[in-house]
């Protein structure tokens, strides 16, 4: 009796996968997601997911049809959830909410959530400057205060010895003189209106300037260089952000993705938009400070927008791109073990490639 049973079972698997392959299986794409999924001009299909999926699904010798959907990705995860296709396709991050929902293939992209912002514009120069100078002497500067004002002290001391009237009556006109002699020596390294026993112990004095000084303006002066080779080779360090400087700032991001909550997590304010175009506006027109989201879609945004916006190196979070599967779907476990066969001969590599140039090299896992 365990043998018949066990042999029904096996033959009604067997006719189910038979079922599910005699009939198209339902592939959900979404369609304005470069470069993972999109369409041409003519309304063909393309996309490093379509053509990982489309060499896949050939191999496997599946039937399909495509249906294309809009970019609001929990809405779309929803919509397989309740099976009204098999299959979806596109910039699909792998979330535990929505592997609660639905189930999702070995990934077969590495991407991360990155920034774009507004190219800065000529005043950058100055602001670079005074952010790295801010940087790199904001705590150092107040040593260098105080070893003047200790150097400048010194100096008045000794001027006192040097006086054979009362030092009270010549105090403001002798720390006038000090600091005045103190940049003197400071330039100079010596002072003319000194007598030469005079010069010397001011001399010793300066060495306890010397060496912070020189520091000191070392650090202005790389604070300088660097920043004007930033700019000339058209790097701004102003695209350098941390995650710190976009509290409570305004980031556009699709409805839908997971960029909505990722803004959330480091505090600035989400802006939903529903299309690539409102997304460009909305920075464009600075009613958002930049956008969020896939670092590989954002780089597209750059490229096919004739706008002045560029990608920031910041990474918000490492993520991972994946076909995702209704739940249950006797269609995962095949696709799995193709999609991992043609990742270690390098063929995935090759179709990432085309689409996403040196970023190609991103899809090996």
């Amino acid at each position: 009796m365990a043998f018949l049973r066990n042999f029904f079972v096996c033959f009604s698997l067997f006719c189910s996968v038979v079922a599910e392959a005699s009939h198209p299986i339902k592939v959900g794409v979404i369609v304005d997601s470069r470069p993972f999924s999109y369409r041409e001009k003519d309304g063909s299909y393309a996309g490093v997911a379509v053509d990982l999926f489309r060499a896949i699904a050939e191999d496997l010798h599946w039937t399909y049809e495509f249906i294309p959907l809009g970019l609001n990705f929990d809405e779309n995860i929803d919509r397989l959830a309740r099976g009204e296709f098999e299959i979806l396709l596109g910039a699909l991050s792998i979330t535990y909410e929505r592997y609660q929902k639905v189930d999702f293939s070995f990934p077969f992209f590495l991407n991360h959530i990155g920034i774009i912002i507004n190219k800065p514009g000529k005043d950058i120069v100055f602001k670079e400057l005074a952010k790295s100078l801010k940087e790199k002497i904001g705590y150092f500067f107040p040593i260098m205060v105080v070893l003047f004002l200790l150097e400048m002290f010194l100096l008045y001391l000794i001027e006192g010895r040097n006086r054979k009237s009362r030092k009270d009556e010549y105090i403001l006109k002798r720390l006038g003189k000090a600091f005045w002699e103190t940049l003197t020596v400071f330039i100079q390294g010596s002072s003319v209106h000194l007598d030469s026993s005079v010069k010397l112990t001011k001399r010793i004095v300066l060495l306890f300037w010397l060496l912070p000084s020189l520091i000191f303006f070392s650090i202005i002066l790389g604070s300088i260089v660097s920043t004007l080779t930033m700019i000339d080779k058209g790097k701004f360090q102003s695209l350098f952000l941390r995650k710190e400087e976009l509290e409570d700032k305004k980031l556009a991001a699709l409805a839908g993705s997971v960029a909505v909550s990722d803004a959330k997590r480091i505090g600035a304010v989400p802006v939903l938009a529903s299309s690539n175009e409102e997304i460009i506006r909305l920075v464009e027109e600075e009613k958002a400070f930049g956008a969020i989201g896939d670092y590989t879609w954002l780089e597209t945004l750059v490229q096919s927008s004739e706008s002045s916006l560029v990608v920031s190196n910041l990474n918000i979070r490492n993520d991972q791109e994946a076909f995702a599967f209704k739940k249950g779907s006797s269609l995962l476990a095949p696709f799995n073990k193709r999609l991992i066969y043609l990742q270690s001969r390098g063929f995935s590599e090759n179709i990432c490639s085309q689409h996403l140039g040196t970023n190609g090299a991103l899809c090996v896992l």
